[in-house]
């Protein structure tokens, strides 16, 4: 979990850039 949670983090933190980018964007 110690190694799997940084990898969440980054992939959730990755998601929530895209999704204002297409607000922003789209």
């Amino acid at each position: 979990m110690l190694i799997f949670s940084p990898l969440f983090s980054a992939l959730h933190g990755y998601d929530e850039i895209m999704l204002s980018r297409r607000l922003l964007f789209g």
